[in-house]
């Protein structure tokens, strides 16, 4: 049963340990420079980006993330959104997150032996009780 329990922790640590990232996540573009004024820009000085390829998504531990905004046009100096065309800032959410591959259906065959041989263990030391009235 702890040989099981272990393996099964070290998979999932596996897949929830890859390295972080700060920035604010809008949509499916995780911004990771900061600008001034506290704000994330959208433009070739304050843009830098990440886009993840079609099989992976972003995933953070923190439960609740902080709102941030970003600015389509970038940031002024004073650190305010440049004006243009509407929408002139997205409002996005602010926390460290990993690109992990997905959907989830890609672990479900690990979920399964996993839950599968705790369940297993589970039941055989209840019947072993049983047997021995």
């Amino acid at each position: 049963m702890k040989k099981v329990c272990l393996i099964g922790c070290l998979l999932m640590l596996s897949i929830l340990t890859k390295a972080q990232t700060p920035g604010c996540l809008y949509g499916n573009e995780l911004y990771t420079t900061l600008a001034p004024g506290g704000k994330y820009g959208n433009n070739s000085s304050y843009g830098a980006k990440i886009t993840p390829s079609a099989d992976q998504c972003f995933y953070t531990t923190n439960p609740s993330p902080n709102a941030c905004t970003i600015c389509v046009y970038g940031v002024n100096p004073a650190g305010n959104c440049r004006s243009g065309l509407a929408p002139v800032a997205y409002s996005g959410l602010e926390a460290s997150y990993a690109l992990v591959s997905c959907p989830i259906d890609d672990y479900i065959p690990f979920l399964t032996i996993l839950i599968s041989g705790m369940g297993f263990f589970y039941l055989r030391k209840r019947m072993t009780g049983f047997c021995h009235a």
